[in-house]
């Protein structure tokens, strides 16, 4: 069986190679099959417990250096285990949900 990311690959290669019309219908099915696959993504990653930091910065789609500086600064919550950082995906959503850092509200209510 062929996995999503060979599959959306298959279709988008479809789509260049012909000019049947037929093409834009394989191409919206290769946006929706990517759409499908980062969701599904997503949901795999709420299931687990705790993430890494490298979990962390796929999710949020930053690099792990952005991540070290997140917790550096406080803006999202983080526990040590052993040398490595875990966190509880409850506390990444918030983060988002948040829409802001807390620096910066804390260095604009001291303004």
């Amino acid at each position: 069986m062929m996995e999503t990311t060979e599959m959306i690959e298959w279709l988008r290669n479809l789509v260049k190679c012909t000019e049947h019309p037929i093409a834009e219908g394989f191409s919206r099915v290769a946006d929706r099959l990517e759409e499908l696959s980062a969701e599904n993504e997503r949901l795999r990653m709420r299931e687990k417990s705790m993430w890494s930091l490298e979990d962390v910065a796929g999710y949020l789609g930053v690099a792990n250096q952005t991540v070290y500086n997140m917790i550096r600064d406080g803006r999202i919550k983080a526990y040590k285990v052993g040398r490595e950082w875990r966190f509880r995906p409850a506390d990444v959503e918030a983060h988002i949900a948040l829409g802001c850092n807390i620096r910066e509200e804390q260095d604009g209510k001291a303004g």
